[in-house]
């Protein structure tokens, strides 16, 4: 099957070529109508010894930029991404200092989603010994923090139980229970991000700085105040778009930079960016990409990147993987929508 090749440089060398499969196009060092940063998904297939187009990578989203067209990937947006699982709904409940009346309120909140949400609960403290405090044992009451302690689940009046866990035992990223996490860490918030099938979560902060960055990122109703509409996180249109772009070249649902090549392309989004005066905050990047699925730790890493480069630091870009047109073509995308 022939394929059109007239935008390929044909003199350069290919870079990567999966052994036992036909090099594509894009794998070479081209200016072609998509991102030449795909070609980490073949240095990946390489290293995978598995093909390309294998159901694995099906499942992951994984394609050669050219049997993508250039007009679907403009017209994908993240909601695309994120339509097919439904987030859980979050709440805060303000709190500074130990104070037994918000871990009340967040516990009465805790009974009625389990009613109405017809799901057992998790109680997430940072350790155990939390619960020895007087706070909580006002909050909660003697008797559910006696069982709890004792590693006793507690029945609720609709039938519905609530478990103990901590931020060492916490492991379950996959579960459907609501989470009620008193006084929780910064690790503690992480794993409640990566808990995506949980049906509510329930916050209570030790400081209300303690979770500015979280409700940031979610916007969470706080109790006692009308639910505000989310701001936007990015106020730089170009910079959001390439955000987009970079976080369907990762994987989309759950972008992945555990490959080389997938930092760098990252790292070269950044730098591109902060060079030509698109400006951005870290931090604000973090929670970007925080609501649209990334892992904490990639977030984290993502943050840490934009941090490096905006402060002048040397940072290792590796060969190019973008277009070197492609701010040219998010200026004009940003200006058209």
């Amino acid at each position: 099957m022939s394929r059109r090749l007239d935008w390929i440089d044909k003199s350069a060398p290919v870079r990567h070529k999966p052994q036992g499969h036909r090099a594509c196009p894009c794998l070479m060092r081209a200016t072609s109508r998509e991102l030449i940063g795909a070609v980490n998904y073949g240095a990946q297939s390489q290293r995978r010894r598995t093909s390309p187009n294998s159901p694995r990578d099906r499942r992951r989203g994984h394609a050669w930029p050219c049997e993508v067209s250039a007009q679907s990937n403009r017209e994908r947006t993240m909601s695309d991404f994120n339509a097919s699982s439904e987030k859980p709904e979050r709440y805060l409940v303000p709190s500074e200092g130990p104070q037994a009346e918000p871990i009340s309120r967040a516990y009465a909140t805790l009974e009625e989603k389990c009613a109405h949400l017809q799901a057992n609960a998790i109680l997430l403290v940072p350790k155990k010994d939390t619960l020895r405090g007087r706070t909580v044992e006002h909050g909660l009451g003697a008797d559910v923090v006696t069982k709890l302690r004792r590693d006793q689940q507690v029945l609720l009046p609709d039938g519905r139980l609530v478990a103990l866990r901590t931020q060492r035992t916490f492991r379950d990223r996959c579960t459907s229970d609501i989470i009620l996490a008193i006084y929780p860490s910064g690790r503690m918030l992480d794993q409640i991000d990566e808990s995506k099938y949980s049906k509510a979560i329930i916050v209570v902060p030790w400081r209300m700085e303690d979770v500015r960055q979280w409700q940031r990122a979610w916007n969470p109703h706080v109790l006692g105040e009308p639910l505000a509409q989310p701001a936007p996180l990015i106020d730089n249109p170009v910079v959001e778009e390439g955000l987009k772009r970079l976080t369907r070249m990762l994987g989309p649902g759950s972008p992945d930079m555990s490959g080389l090549d997938d930092r760098n392309l990252a790292k070269q989004f950044l730098w591109e960016l902060w060079t030509h005066d698109e400006l951005y905050d870290p931090h604000a990047i973090r929670a970007w990409a925080i609501r649209h699925g990334w892992p904490p730790r990639y977030a984290d890493q993502l943050r840490r990147y934009a941090q490096d480069i905006r402060d002048g630091k040397r940072v290792q870009l590796g060969h190019p993987l973008w277009r070197s047109d492609i701010l040219d073509e998010l200026r004009r995308y940003a200006q058209h929508k």
